[in-house]
């Protein structure tokens, strides 16, 4: 997508850690250019040190201040808005995302960035707060330090704490119905919806998929988010058609077949029901 908006830009060929990155909040957020909504292709943590201001992610607003992360997850849309706070963003790759924890069943980002398990923004007490910024301070200092790969060790054991506190800080806020044993069943489904929902939207399929039943799958959402299968598959199917839609280059038409809508008349009503607007509108709304 050519323009002329600022994005969050990850210069792998920058620090020693090719595949972690740390950047100023406010570098972004002073930028006199508009900040567009778009994808984001890594993962990333927004630490906010002071101030306050509003993020999008998936097109819905989430106000932030001092104290609070916010986690963002590849395949995202988010954007940025003008605002006096200050912080940190860490830049994470997929892969060096796969590699924290390979050999540790401890922390399962696809769990730990889940919105439907957890909130993914988070507003810490003072003292947690503290110990979570010396954390990425002391990233930051190894960062700029001549390459060795006891300095990669350090990032990634620095990196594994930061994360498990991420956890630690969530893990109190789970949902005290949630049955845990039903969470990777469930993330199995929404992973296998996003892949392919373009094929069937049918319960069925994805219950055959999971090797359960229909019923089993129906008691597995209603656990989780408190919805049957169908109306999770819609919403997964809905937020993949939206974040299409933002890219300029694409037609409705384009989004339609690559949503699995061959007739265009199924795709509008499949939105309209569930968006409350027309592709069209929604698609102006990001110009």
């Amino acid at each position: 997508m050519s323009d002329n908006h600022i994005y969050i830009e990850f210069d792998q060929k920058k620090t020693i850690a090719s595949d972690f990155d740390i950047i100023s909040l406010e570098s972004i957020l002073r930028d006199s250019e508009p900040h567009k909504i778009h994808r984001i292709n890594f993962y990333a943590i927004l630490v906010i040190t002071d101030g306050e201001g509003i993020h999008t992610i998936d097109f819905k607003n989430y106000a932030y201040s001092k104290g609070e992360i916010l986690t963002l997850k590849k395949g995202q849309v988010h954007q940025f808005h003008k605002s006096n706070a200050k912080g940190y963003i860490l830049l994470l790759t997929e892969e060096y995302m796969a590699n924290l924890f390979n050999n540790d069943s401890s922390v399962n980002s696809s769990e730990l960035l889940n919105e439907n398990l957890f909130m993914q923004h988070n507003l810490l007490g003072i003292t947690e707060f503290d110990s979570f910024i010396q954390l990425v301070q002391q990233l930051k200092v190894e960062l700029e330090t001549t390459i060795s790969q006891e300095t990669n060790k350090i990032i990634l054991h620095f990196l594994q704490i930061l994360f498990l506190k991420i956890k630690q800080i969530r893990h109190t806020s789970i949902v005290p119905e949630i049955e845990t044993q039903y969470i990777p069943k469930f993330i199995e489904f929404q992973e296998l919806v996003e892949e392919f929902h373009p094929t069937s939207r049918s319960v069925k399929y994805f219950a055959d998929k999971l090797k359960v039943t229909s019923k089993q799958l129906n008691l597995i959402t209603h656990n989780i988010c408190n919805e049957t299968a169908k109306k999770v598959i819609d919403e997964i199917t809905l937020l993949c058609i939206k974040r299409l839609l933002i890219n300029q280059e694409l037609s409705v038409k384009d989004v339609a077949v690559k949503t699995g809508f061959l007739e265009a008349n199924n795709f509008f009503k499949f939105f309209k029901k569930n968006a409350i607007q027309t592709p069209y509108n929604f698609k102006n709304l990001y110009k």
